[in-house]
């Protein structure tokens, strides 16, 4: 907390001042408390907030305001002033986002510094961050992405990062604007593992992976006046209410199509279906909520079959009746 000078350096609203020496000096003229204009080279104290106005100056003319700690407190408290009555300091997105470049290449820099080699993240940095001071400095957007291409070899990061790192993005602002700087190729082709870079395929026999066989062959009628899609993986006994078809074959299975996709039944359209069973520990949880457990319980099928027919969905076939 700033103390304010001991009370025999001013004097009070009403008279002058106290020199060093303890006689009264000459009247300060209007006093800075009073809302008058403050004599040359002293602040203003009407415009300085509460939380500054302890950090008064040492001498009636202003010379005290030269003194470094003086001025230091008065700073701090104007500081601490605006962070009590305006809050913190608001950054954009983009400032944030700046720091954040900013602070990763800095991190960058000191393991580098350390004979460390830098990964992805560290690497994407310091380039990034070398776009944005070229641009700082005033360079062209050309120049800037030639010194982001220039900042690393290949001898800099880990085996594989070249591989990965192969275009910095980076929006940099310039002397005539914010423009989205691209560097290809930062390492300039250097430093590749070919097959053995990370996220290569690597061709197997293929065993296991042959397409399963349907078990279940089902035509599906859609009796509702919408289009209805069913996904890859959902279990199919539960599907919308207004498909007609043998729920009771379908039970414990799913499409045979390849995971993602779906198969879609216009209104009034009949389609036929493959359908596999559902594999894993065959627990059918959530969908319409016609199981929600273990599918191989006993009872659970036709407890199953028992709840769709009492909320109204269509259990066979034959159960078609196009929606009015």
């Amino acid at each position: 907390m700033i103390q304010p000078p001991p009370p025999d350096r001013f004097a009070k609203r009403t008279g002058g001042f106290r020199a060093p020496g303890g006689s009264r000096g000459p009247a300060r003229g209007p006093d800075l408390a009073r809302g008058g204009p403050p004599p040359p080279g002293r602040p203003d104290a009407s415009r300085v907030p509460n939380g500054a106005r302890a950090a008064r100056l040492d001498r009636a003319d202003g010379s005290g305001f030269n003194d470094r700690r003086r001025l230091n407190a008065v700073l701090k408290a104007l500081t601490l002033s605006c962070d009590r009555e305006r809050g913190t300091v608001r950054l954009t997105p983009t400032e944030r986002d700046r720091l954040l470049i900013f602070t990763a290449a800095e991190l960058a820099r000191a393991r580098r510094a350390r004979g460390v080699r830098l990964n992805i993240p560290e690497a994407t940095a310091l380039i990034a961050d070398a776009v944005c001071e070229a641009a700082r400095d005033g360079l062209r957007l050309a120049e800037a992405v030639e010194a982001g291409r220039s900042v690393l070899t290949a001898a800099d990061v880990l085996p594989g990062v070249p591989d990965v790192v192969t275009v910095v993005q980076v929006e940099a602002v310039f002397d005539d604007g914010t423009r989205l700087a691209v560097v290809d190729d930062p390492f300039r082709g250097a430093g590749s593992l070919g097959e053995d870079a990370p996220g290569g395929a690597l061709p197997g026999d293929g065993a296991g992976y042959d397409p399963v066989e349907e078990t279940v062959v089902l035509p599906v009628h859609n009796t509702s006046g919408v289009p209805i899609s069913v996904t890859s993986h959902f279990h199919f006994f539960e599907a919308n209410p207004r498909l007609a078809f043998d729920r009771a074959a379908a039970y414990g299975t799913h499409l045979a199509v390849p995971a993602g996709s779906s198969v879609r039944f216009d209104p009034g359209s009949t389609v036929e279906v493959g359908l596999v069973p559902i594999g894993g520990a065959r627990v059918a949880i959530g969908f319409a909520g016609l199981v929600d457990g273990p599918l191989d319980a006993p009872g659970a099928k036709e407890s199953a079959l028992a709840k769709a027919r009492a909320t109204g969905y269509l259990t066979g076939f034959d159960d078609a009746e196009v929606e009015s």
